[in-house]
């Protein structure tokens, strides 16, 4: 996803996996270099101003059973 094609009010920050590779996410960041693991697109801020990433922990997370979906078809709901 090209982050300046996404619709003004929206946050998009991408998602590194722990280094032993187990797939567990564990932070957000404006952006990542290693790891990659998913992008997470918001409505609301979920990083500090002035600051460039936020560790999450395991209760910080979790899923709404729909792991794909349009931006369009959320921007609608």
């Amino acid at each position: 996803m090209q982050k300046d094609s996404l619709p003004e009010g929206f946050y998009c920050y991408e998602v590194p996996h722990d280094d032993e590779c187990i797939g567990i996410p564990c932070e957000l960041s404006s952006h990542i270099l290693v790891n990659f693991w998913r992008t997470v697109i918001s409505r609301v801020p979920l990083i500090k101003e002035k600051e460039c990433r936020r560790y999450i922990e395991d209760e910080d997370w979790g899923y709404t059973g729909n792991a794909e979906i349009q931006l369009e078809s959320w921007i609608e709901a």
